[in-house]
This record gives structure tokens, sequence and C-alpha cells, in this order.
């Protein structure tokens, strides 16, 4: 593998020490530990503080290496067996590394992903991850692996920004050997800056997904109301004037249309807001588009947060209203339980998004148990 530069190789250095491991000195003591992406060592600076048997670093960029603390070697191409692993790995999304040569042949998609299989052949260890190993589901293949091997028994959360050169929220916990083949896994969790204590149950059949049981028990419902979400392609021309927002309820516009499709209109009233603003008032939620005083909100194809929804005619506006309701207490309850951990951070930082294919099989989920009665049926859907 070539030498790469900071950018291309995801290098995140660790200069919090302290706070990101706060209560992980205890299992570093007396241990032989080895970083295999070391970086400017500054792992190995905490580890020999808090009393490590012996430190040994390496890195494949050669402006780290000082061949006493860090030496050279391409942790990737040539992993080894450790006995205490204690490192933050590169890590990088496939479509943001200039050169992807390392994830072509693999099945992994973050350069996190791989950096755990190599360092697979360890006893025990602790690593700094982002979240989404325990929360995306294009993380599944490499939780099974090591799930397979090791049980994880602390785990720190940073809801805030701890590295200055990435907003990645991320994780660090402890992870040893498994000593019998459990299909559940209970872990602590401690939350910062918060300074919140959980613990999460997570579970082999739901791939080891934090949450994995609701997002399951979602994942089984199919979209049966057709539920989309209104275009521009969907309004018909006509003699009647409508107010809409375009794509966002920050720009509004007046469109002609029919009369069907002004009456259609009239029947929906579902805006989806699938993307957190940052602030408490700004989460993930179901409104009324006429609290707007808009009668629909248009959207372009690639629009990933404001869509308004359509309904099929049985669905009735009373059933709408209720849905808003049942959407919104099912969603924050699932979050407050979680903490959120089992959604997909929007672009690096504590704002979460749902796609609009769960928010369908969401909705379809609560018209048919909750309005309808009615039981779900497994499907070969996917999720997201």
């Amino acid at each position: 593998m070539k030498l790469m530069n900071k950018k291309q190789f995801g290098q995140f250095f660790t200069k919090n020490t302290d706070y990101i491991l706060q209560d992980f000195s205890k299992y570093i003591a007396e241990k032989n530990i080895t970083d295999p992406f070391a970086g400017d060592g500054d792992l190995l600076k905490w580890a020999k503080k808090n009393k490590a048997k012996s430190t040994i670093g390496f890195d494949i960029d050669e402006n780290y290496v000082d061949k006493t603390n860090v030496f050279f070697r391409d942790s990737l191409s040539k992993p080894f067996n450790y006995e205490f692993v204690l490192t933050n790995p590169p890590y990088l999304y496939q479509n943001k590394l200039e050169d992807n040569s390392i994830l072509k042949n693999s099945k992994h998609t973050d350069l996190f992903q791989i950096s755990l299989e190599k360092i697979m052949l360890s006893k025990e260890g602790i690593v700094i991850v982002p979240i989404n190993f325990l929360s995306a589901e294009n993380s599944k293949y490499i939780r099974e692996l090591f799930f397979n091997k090791f049980e994880i028994v602390k785990i720190n959360y940073f809801t805030e920004q701890v590295f200055a050169d990435t907003t990645y929220n991320v994780i660090a916990f402890y992870y040893k050997l498994k000593t019998t083949n459990t299909s559940k896994m209970q872990i602590d969790f401690s939350i910062y800056p918060e300074n919140i204590k959980i613990k999460l149950d997570i579970f082999q059949k739901f791939n080891w997904q934090i949450g994995g049981e609701f997002l399951n028990e979602i994942k089984l419902a199919e979209n049966k109301l057709k539920i989309k979400r209104l275009e521009e392609t969907d309004l018909n021309k006509g003699e009647n004037v409508i107010k809409t927002a375009y794509n966002h309820l920050n720009d509004l516009r007046e469109f002609n249309v029919d009369k069907t499709t002004l009456s259609k209109l009239k029947n929906n009233i579902i805006l989806l807001k699938a993307i957190d603003t940052g602030t408490d008032k700004g989460k993930i939620c179901l409104e009324d588009i006429r609290d707007y005083n808009l009668d629909a909100l248009v959207s372009i194809k690639t629009s990933r947060n404001q869509i308004y929804l359509l309904f099929p005619d049985n669905v009735s506006i009373e059933e709408q209203k209720k849905l808003i309701e049942l959407f919104n207490a099912t969603l924050n309850q699932k979050r407050k339980r979680y903490f959120s951990l089992f959604m997909t951070n929007f672009r690096d930082k504590n704002r979460k998004r749902i796609s609009f294919n769960f928010a369908y099989k969401l909705l379809n989920y609560l018209y048919f148990t909750e309005i309808k009665g009615e039981k779900i049926v497994k499907t070969e859907l996917t999720l997201f």
C-alpha cells in the first residue's frame, strides 16, 4: 500500500485522551500494549502514564516513525497477533477516499471497518471508532465478524466533537475474547458530556445493531398504503391557485392546478421533517402542513429532508392527524430509550436523520397496528 496523506488515509489524531478514555485505565495496567495505527503516539503516552507493562506503535506514515516508540508497518496489509490493542484507527467513508484501492476488494465501506477486521488477531483492546459501528446498516458485516469473536464490556460515547480535525461522533470501547457463544450482549454506556450512564442490549438476531429489535419490527412492514412524496410532476395544470413551499419551507411559491390535484391536496396534511436541525424543537417529526398556512410542499428528487406525503383516499384527515401523534410519540420514545443511537448521523454530527423509506414503513406499521388493529406479516423488504 502506498503512503497516503492524512486526508487520504482518514487519520484523526487523539488529543483528548484522558477525556475520551476516562474509566478505561484499569484495563491496561500491566498489559503489553500495541497501537497498530499509532500516528503521533498519543495513545501510547496515555498507556505508559497508566502503568502499561510495555508499549509499541506502528504506522504507515514515516513522519511519525521514530524507531523508538513508533515503527514503520502497514498494519492493514500486514496484520499481526496482538496481546492488547489500543488504537484510534483510520476512518473515512469510501466516497471520500482519494484512493479507494484499500476498500475496493473488501466488503467494507469505511476504513474503520477494515481496520477493525485487521486487529481481530488480538486478545483484547480499547478502540476509538465512529458510533456508526453499532448503529449503521452498512456496518452489519464488520459487526458480524467482530461479535463472533469478541464481546464489548464498556463504551464511552461522545455527542460532541472530540477531534479538532473531524466532526465524527465517536465511541471508545473495551473489548475482550468471548468466553461463551452468546446471542445477546448487555453493554455499559457512558454518554458525554451529559455524563449519563445507561445499559443497552444488542442481539445477534438483529445483527448486533443498537435498537435492532425496534428497527426489525418496522422492517417487517410493507408500504401497503403506497405513501409517496409530492413532486412537481404530480401537479396537473389548471385554474386553481395553491400556496406551496418548494423543497423547503423557506421557499414559498404558487402553482395553478386542476380540480383533481386540488382535491388530492385538500385530503392530505402531513409534512415530514426527516433531519434534525440541532435544537430540541427541531427534531425529526411529522407536522400538519396547514399550520404553515400552506396547501403542500413540492419536493425535488434529490431532497432528503422536508417532504409532503400523499396517502390513498381511504386514509382520512382524522386518521392522518392520529398518525402524526403516533409517529412523533413512537419515534421520541425510542430515541429516549436508545439515546437516538439507532439512528444514522447526519453529516457526521450529532444530528440524526431517517430515510423516507423508514418513515413510510413506520407510518404503515402504525396505521395497520394502532389504527386498524392488524398484525404485520414478515416481508423481505429492506428498511433503509
